[in-house]
């Protein structure tokens, strides 16, 4: 039984390639060759190795963000809106960077292939730079503060933007089928939920005095991360090679410039449908989500940080546990529904945080527990099935135009999702000003802002899913099945 992608919207037209020479060679799934079926699948030992790379994709894209917060302003004591404009500025810049890394991975001819080079070299930068992210010393006022996070976190983006981009167009070239795509994915989003998990009881540990006062337990803590992104982001680097299929067909594929490839991609309508719904389910939730500790630790716990934290990890924990009993679940129910409808299951899942409002209660702390099972599987739902899409649009256009450039379309829609990341940031921060917190109160916060914050937490998530649902009844890329 073979495998076809349709595309509803796009007119079919000749392979583009240079003149004079032969029409470049595509693997089997995007050329006049069978396509591949689902029998056809990668190794355990592929996916698992390719995975591992996920915790570093985690903790720069996520990790760090969700660090922020809890460690520059409950630790360090570094005002919120300072905090906001830096984060904007590093991943606006590493936003910026993606697509020239993604077109010069695409267009690089090497023995070690287009991707691995560039994901050795980011690496090996990015677990030294990760390091010196919270060794500010105490002595910095509020402008060194504010250079100290510049001048730690542009290089550690720089880095990361090296590893990343190629590391996530690799996927889009490692899977052979349709549902393949889903499955190796859904290995690389489990290894960044095992990341995720850790992320929640740093603060809880930092706090806890087992390592020492808390502006020193961040310098152990960000020496232990820089040994995570070490390990897993080399074990793909070293023991995953890009298809022989792939290998054959970019040999005679010309060097595409980076003004055309954007077009490229920008002119494809499912791809835009995509990055719309993505940056409306990041900018939802991370400013959203982002109250969750705050509400927790001034509303539930009336500010006693100490109180607060171990509850807070569990938060967490329960977060990334429920994203991780979703993602079996998501990518069998795709099989037999199909991505889009299967993502829009999850994003309605995930309008039930609204919820929030009554889970929040000092009466019965535990009970915001049950926030994240609504917000779990409609984040991992994103990352699953949309970049598996994502996938599928690269397969497609490859086929209309005869050539390959993945880590183009993957740096557009990571450009989209750190964009949206750097903006609901700054959000978050401005919010937070705008509802009246003032760290220097500690348990003395208004009930004013604690309102605004409850308001806040439960509304711009549900939102965010809700915008997201709304692009995605535009999407018209599907599987169609032939006996």
């Amino acid at each position: 039984m073979g495998i076809q992608l349709r595309f509803m919207s796009a007119p079919s037209r000749a392979p583009r390639h240079s003149p004079g020479s032969a029409p470049p060679s595509l693997p089997p799934s995007v050329s006049g060759a069978p396509a591949a079926s689902d029998t056809d699948s990668l190794t355990w030992g592929k996916r698992i190795a390719y995975g591992f790379g996920g915790m570093t994709d985690r903790l720069g894209n996520q990790g760090i963000k969700d660090l922020g917060n809890p460690l520059y302003n409950l630790v360090l004591g570094i005002n919120p809106a300072t905090i906001g404009i830096v984060f904007v500025v590093t991943r606006l810049f590493d936003a910026f960077l993606d697509p020239f890394a993604g077109n010069l991975s695409d267009n690089t001819r090497s023995r070690w292939g287009r991707r691995r080079p560039f994901m050795f070299v980011g690496a090996i930068f990015s677990a030294l730079t990760v390091i010196p992210l919270f060794w500010m010393p105490r002595t910095l006022g509020p402008a060194g503060q504010v250079a100290w996070m510049l001048g730690t976190t542009i290089p550690f983006f720089i880095a990361f933007t090296l590893f990343s981009v190629p590391y996530r167009a690799f996927a889009y070239e490692l899977a052979p089928g349709y549902h393949e795509k889903t499955r190796l994915l859904a290995v690389r989003n489990a290894f960044t939920m095992a990341l995720a998990l850790l992320v929640p009881w740093i603060f809880p540990l930092v706090q806890s005095g087992w390592i020492g006062e808390p502006r020193d337990a961040i310098r152990w803590v960000s020496i232990g991360l820089g040994l995570i992104v070490l390990v897993s982001a080399l074990i793909p680097t070293i023991f995953v090679r890009e298809p022989a299929s792939v290998t054959a067909a970019i040999r005679s594929q010309r060097r595409i410039p980076l003004r055309e490839s954007l077009g490229h991609a920008l002119r494809c309508r499912p791809f835009l449908v995509l990055l719309g719904m993505g940056a409306a389910t990041v900018a939802g939730v991370n400013v959203g989500f982002g109250f969750g500790s705050y509400v927790g630790i001034y509303h539930v716990f009336g500010g006693d940080k100490r109180a607060a934290a171990p509850l807070l990890g569990w938060v967490g924990t329960v977060f990334v546990v429920s994203s991780l009993v979703s993602i079996p679940l998501i990518t069998a129910v795709s099989r037999r529904i199909g991505k889009r409808n299967t993502l829009v299951l999850a994003l309605l899942w995930g309008c039930c945080s609204a919820g929030s409002w009554w889970f929040y209660t000092p009466s019965v702390p535990a009970l915001q527990l049950l926030a994240p099972l609504f917000l779990g599987p409609a984040t991992i739902g994103l990352w699953l099935l949309g970049e598996s899409m994502v996938a599928d649009v690269c397969e497609v256009e490859a086929l209309r135009t005869g050539e390959r450039n993945e880590a183009v379309f993957s740096a557009l829609f990571g450009w989209i999702m750190k964009t949206g990341t750097a903006l609901a940031i700054l959000g978050f921060n401005m919010l937070l000003n705008g509802v009246g917190f003032d760290v220097a109160l500690a348990e003395g916060q208004g009930s004013g802002t604690i309102l605004g914050m409850r308001i806040i937490y439960a509304i711009l998530p549900a939102a965010g899913f809700a915008v997201s649902i709304a692009f995605l009844t535009r999407y018209r890329l599907d599987e169609k099945r032939e006996a």
